[in-house]
C-alpha cells in the first residue's frame, strides 16, 4: 500500500548544512522532485546544521543529534584524545546523551511515513570513525523501523570503511531498508565485499537530476583560448595530520600551481573553483602563494577567483568555463551536468567510477600519483577531442536524468509501484 499525495510525510536524512556544496545540490535535487511529484508532501530534513538547511532549502529541519548540532560529525577534524579521557566522556557524557537522542529520534519519526537516506557518499568512516555518521545512520534507521516507516537508501555512495563496527552499523541499516539504490557499481560491489548481499539497484548520483530551470544557460562569453576551471581541494586536511600529510598537501598544491602556470603560459584564462566552503576556502591562500612564488599574479595573468556561497554561485562559475580540471566529486558532476569536458584528479574510487561510466577514463589520474606532465598531455588530448567528448557527455547525462526520474516516480509519485520494484539502472559501456 502506498501513501496518497497529501499523506506523504517524508523525512530526509544526511550531512546537510555543512557548507559542502555537493551535499547541498543533492538535497536541492531530491526536494525539487518530491515537490514535483507530490505537491502536498510534508518534507522535513534531519541533518547536521538545521539553520543553514532551512535557510537554503526552505524546509523544516532538525539536528540528527543534539551532540552534533551545528558541527560536522565527531572526529572529522579532531586529533584523538587519550584513552582514559575518551572512556570517561563515553560513560558520563556520551551515554546519557545517546539515551536522550534515541528517544528524540523515535519521537520525531512517530507519525511520519518515510525516512530517506539521501544520496551523498554517506556510507563510510574514512574521516569520522564509526560513531560519527555511520552510527547516526544506524540510530535513525532502527528508529524508523520501530516507528514502522518506509526506509529508503536512495543513490547512496560507499567510500572506504576501515572498522568492523562501521560495517555492522552500515550492513544492519541497509538490511532494515525497504529500498536501496547505490550511485554506482563501485559502491554496490564494495558493499558486497563487506557482506551485504541484499537488494541494491544502481541509479546515478542525485545531483544529475538538478532541475533544469536552475542550470545556467550556455556560456555567453567567447575567448581566443579555452577558459579552464581548476578545482581546489582540501587534500589530507591541508596537511594538518603530521609531517607526512603536510608533505603530500604541499606537493599537491605545488603541482596544481605548476599546471596552472603552464595553462597561463599558453594563454588560457583560468577560473578557480571550490566545492566546500568550509574546507576549500583556506586552500585558496596556499594556492595563490604557490603561484606567486612562480611569478604569477592573478591580476596580471587572467586568473579569476570569486567567492562562492551557494550551489547557484558554483554553477554560474562553472558555466563560464570551457573545460574543467577538478578533484571534488560533485565539482565533476556539476561540470558534466553543464556539458563541460572534465579531467579528474581523483582522491577516491568514486571519481574513477564516475568518469568510467561517462567513457572518460583516459582523463583521470590519482591525486597521490599526480604527474604534471601527464596532466598537460591529458589536457591537450581533451582539447583536441572536446567536441566529441561534449556530445558523449550530453547523451549520458540525459540518460542519467531520465533514470533518476524513474527512481523518483517509484518512490514519491502518488500512485507509486510497490516498494522495491524500481528497475535497476545499468551503466552501458
Amino acid at each position: 500500500m502506498t501513501m496518497g499525495m497529501d499523506e506523504k510525510r517524508i523525512s530526509l536524512f544526511g550531512n546537510f548544512g555543512s557548507l559542502n556544496l555537493g551535499n547541498e545540490c543533492t538535497l536541492q535535487a531530491i526536494i525539487h522532485h518530491i515537490r514535483r511529484l507530490s505537491p502536498g508532501a510534508d518534507i522535513e530534513c534531519i541533518c547536521t546544521n538545521p539553520e543553514d538547511v532551512s535557510s537554503r532549502h526552505g524546509v523544516p529541519a532538525i539536528p540528527m543529534s543534539r551532540r552534533l548540532a551545528g558541527t560536522l560529525p565527531e572526529g572529522s577534524r579532531k586529533h584523538r584524545k587519550p584513552l582514559v579521557w575518551r572512556l570517561a566522556r563515553l560513560l558520563f557524557v556520551r551515554f546519557p546523551w545517546e539515551i536522550v537522542d534515541w528517544a528524540r529520534a523515535i519521537r520525531t519519526l512517530t507519525g511520519r511515513g518515510m525516512l530517506v537516506m539521501t544520496g551523498t557518499g554517506m556510507l563510510t568512516d574514512c574521516t569520522e570513525g564509526p560513531f560519527g555518521l555511520p552510527y547516526q545512520i544506524f540510530k535513525w534507521a532502527v528508529s524508523a523501523k520501530l516507528c514502522r516507516l518506509q526506509l529508503s537508501f536512495v543513490s547512496v555512495g560507499v567510500e572506504p570503511v576501515r572498522l568492523r563496527l562501521t560495517t555492522f552499523f552500515i550492513n544492519t541499516s541497509l538490511r532494515l531498508a525497504d529500498y536501496v539504490s547505490f550511485r554506482d557499481r563501485h559502491s554496490r560491489d564494495y558493499m558486497q565485499t563487506m557482506g551485504y548481499h541484499g537488494m541494491g539497484f544502481i541509479f546515478p548520483d542525485l545531483a544529475f537530476s538538478l532541475p533544469e530551470k536552475i542550470l545556467p544557460g550556455l556560456k555567453a562569453e567567447t575567448s581566443p583560448r579555452d577558459i579552464v576551471g581548476v578545482g581546489l581541494f582540501d587534500y589530507v586536511g591541508r596537511g594538518g595530520g603530521g609531517i607526512a600529510q603536510e608533505r603530500l598537501y604541499r606537493d599537491y598544491v605545488e603541482k596544481l600551481s605548476a599546471f596552472v602556470a603552464w595553462l597561463v603560459g599558453r594563454g588560457h584564462p583560468v577560473r578557480v573553483l571550490i566545492g566546500d566552503i568550509r574546507y576549500d576556502n583556506p586552500v585558496r591562500d596556499d594556492f595563490r602563494a604557490s603561484l606567486a612564488a612562480k611569478g604569477i599574479q592573478y591580476g596580471e595573468c587572467n586568473i579569476t577567483d570569486e567567492p562562492v556561497f551557494s550551489v547557484r554561485n558554483l554553477l554560474d562559475q562553472i558555466v563560464a568555463t570551457d573545460m574543467v580540471v577538478a578533484t571534488r566529486y560533485h565539482n565533476i558532476v556539476l561540470a558534466l551536468m553543464l556539458q563541460k569536458p572534465v579531467i579528474s584528479i581523483s582522491y577516491e574510487r568514486k571519481n574513477d567510477a564516475l568518469m568510467a561510466a561517462l567513457g572518460l577514463s583516459d582523463y583521470c589520474q590519482r591525486i597521490d600519483r599526480f604527474d604534471v606532465q601527464r596532466l598537460t598531455e591529458q589536457f591537450a588530448q581533451l582539447e583536441k577531442n572536446a567536441a566529441g567528448v561534449t556530445t558523449q557527455i550530453q547523451r549520458k547525462t540525459t540518460e542519467y536524468r531520465n533514470a533518476l526520474g524513474e527512481q523518483f516516480a517509484t518512490l514519491f509519485a502518488p500512485h507509486a509501484p510497490a516498494r522495491g520494484t524500481a528497475h535497476p539502472f545499468i551503466d552501458r559501456k
